[in-house]
């Protein structure tokens, strides 16, 4: 028996037309952005695509990951096509060399493109070409024309590693019409908060809870591809990192800079921007401030003390971690949602962020609380947390061990999420429910 959502006379035909026509407002634009503007051609097709069982969207850097982890760890019983597709550089980045040399399953063949922009015409198109058994959306990844054309094609509809905010919830429930059409097959939420936030937007979901895949790639990622920096940075040498620090709070963090530099501590401090489209401002900023700075791209022998590196490489932040004594995560002074802070405690780095951490509310407060790692209230603090422990460094080894040991503890959403995978394409099925008009 099939069922559907059956609203024959429907609203959603009429959005669609909107939305279409936002999106051809947009286009000029995302031609400019210095973020998205790289792929823009490619994403107003979809010719580049073509057919796979298991289609999955990873938006950037950190569906990416995701996406990557979850391709490692999956194991079919027979020939699978996989296409991964991302929004942004960062990601297409992450998603090609990440893949290219690991070991895949042989059963396993992967196609990495750009994700289409979300126009109806062209997602109707898509869906059709690539007519996925299931179509893997990670974390809040919900695009209503890809969705609407995937469910007319009767394709499963999956959010795997699901987190929602709760700003994000109130944006949702403006249009509750729309959404209660769109309802994903499976919402795989990391935990029952994020649960009970999708039920309010898609309650005709079926629901499942899993572990965050984050916790399973954290101590991997930072063993992998060793990285020498022996000749930009003195064995031994006390380093301090603005890690991942994000336009909005560039003058909170160039505080944070000069009042360590002011301490004449003998150290160096590495500066990496979140979006490498700002490292013009730094290089201003840096002149303007009258310190020692120099390129990381542009170092060819290992600087002085009292040096500020401009990292200006992409995807170096992990292996840099390795060698910091202590670290500011960015993203975290500012109600921006917060940058991953485990990843410097588990390399062993004394470790401290704003109290902005919304984004990483899945990592809990049991590293705050046995001070593995420190949340400050404005810059100052910061400040003075990382000029404490560049005077007084504490052991490296105690503070890895404490953040191995967390992660430990909360890993195994992979599994979960590739048992469930796995099962669904050894028992292909197309989803029961459509839209009908």
């Amino acid at each position: 028996m099939r069922l559907y959502h059956n609203e024959k006379k429907t609203t959603l035909p009429f959005f669609l037309k909107f939305y279409h026509f936002i999106w051809l407002l947009a286009l000029p634009l995302l031609k400019t952005s210095k973020r998205l503007k790289q792929g823009v051609e490619q994403r107003r097709s979809c010719d580049h695509l073509s057919k796979a069982d298991l289609w999955i969207q990873a938006a950037s850097a950190g569906e990416a990951y995701l996406a990557v982890e979850l391709v490692k760890s999956l194991f079919p019983h027979q020939k699978t096509k996989i296409l991964l597709t991302t929004t942004t550089s960062q990601g297409m980045d992450i998603l090609t060399k990440s893949l290219e040399k690991e070991l895949i399953n042989k059963h396993i063949c992967i196609q990495t493109a750009w994700f289409p922009f979300d126009m109806p015409g062209i997602m109707k198109k898509a869906a059709a070409l690539v007519n996925p058994e299931i179509m893997v959306l990670l974390e809040t990844e919900i695009w209503p024309a890809l969705i609407f054309s995937l469910k007319q094609n009767r394709a499963a509809v999956w959010i795997i590693n699901g987190r929602l905010s709760e700003k994000s919830l109130k944006s949702y429930l403006y249009a509750p019409w729309l959404w209660k059409k769109l309802a994903p097959d499976l919402i795989m939420a990391i935990d029952w908060e994020n649960a009970q936030r999708y039920k309010k937007v898609f309650n005709t979901s079926e629901f499942r809870l899993m572990k965050n895949i984050k916790f399973d790639s954290l101590v991997e990622k930072n063993q992998n591809r060793p990285i020498d920096f022996s000749c930009v940075i003195k064995p031994d040498t006390l380093l301090s990192i603005l890690a991942s620090v994000r336009m909005e709070e560039e003058m909170d963090a160039a505080v944070i800079l000069e009042r360590i530099m002011a301490q004449d501590l003998n150290q160096v401090t590495a500066v990496f921007p979140r979006h490498m489209h700002r490292l013009f401002f730094w290089k201003d900023k840096l002149t303007a401030m009258g310190v020692n700075w120099q390129f990381k791209s542009k170092i060819k022998a290992p600087v002085e003390n009292n040096t500020v590196i401009l990292w200006d490489t992409f995807g170096e932040l992990k292996q840099a971690y390795s060698l910091a004594t202590a670290v500011f995560v960015g993203g975290s002074l500012k109600p921006l949602g917060g940058q991953n802070f485990i990843e410097p405690v588990i390399c062993g780095a004394a470790t401290v962020t704003g109290p902005f951490l919304e984004n990483f509310s899945f990592a809990g407060e049991a590293l705050f609380k046995d001070k593995t790692v420190k949340k400050a209230t404005s810059a100052l603090a910061v400040a003075d947390f990382m000029i404490q422990v560049l005077r007084n460094p504490p052991d490296r080894k105690i503070i890895a061990k404490k953040g191995k040991k967390y992660i430990k503890a909360n890993q195994g959403g992979t599994k979960t999420a590739c048992s469930a995978l796995e099962n669904r394409l050894k028992n292909p099925g197309r989803s029961l429910f459509s839209i009908v008009f």
